[in-house]
């Protein structure tokens, strides 16, 4: 049997009536690599009996994570089982937002997007 590296657990909310999707962290190694790149956020918590962070913030810090996995591949960590789950993990983010990035790169939405961030009202 093998063991999970991180688990998709959705849960939707009373109030707002929002589903939210959290990932349920099982590796300790990736959960290492998140803390180190999570530690000035608040409202994570790793030392948790089950550590869990929401799937939109580790989006926001997709990048942060690209960086940590090239710069352990730079220093020779390639067979480690937590910068393979931290693969997973860049894994699984990309496909799930995937198409979310593709539509905010088309020419239409770049350019409303952009021309909405400029638009200032000063009647």
């Amino acid at each position: 049997m093998t063991a999970n590296i991180f688990v998709i657990r959705k849960r939707s909310h009373k109030q707002p009536k929002k589903l939210i999707v959290y990932v349920d962290i099982k590796s300790p190694g990736l959960s290492n690599i998140l803390g180190e790149v999570l530690k000035d956020i608040r409202t994570v918590s790793l030392d948790a009996d089950r550590p869990a962070i929401e799937r939109d913030l580790l989006y926001h810090y997709l990048d942060e994570l690209r960086d940590r996995q090239k710069r352990l591949h730079s220093q020779g960590v390639t067979f480690d089982d937590a910068i393979l789950h931290l693969s997973k993990l860049i894994q699984h983010l990309e496909e799930t937002y995937a198409p979310v990035v593709e539509q905010f790169s088309t020419p239409y939405v770049a350019k409303f997007v952009t021309c909405s961030y400029y638009n200032f009202d000063l009647t």
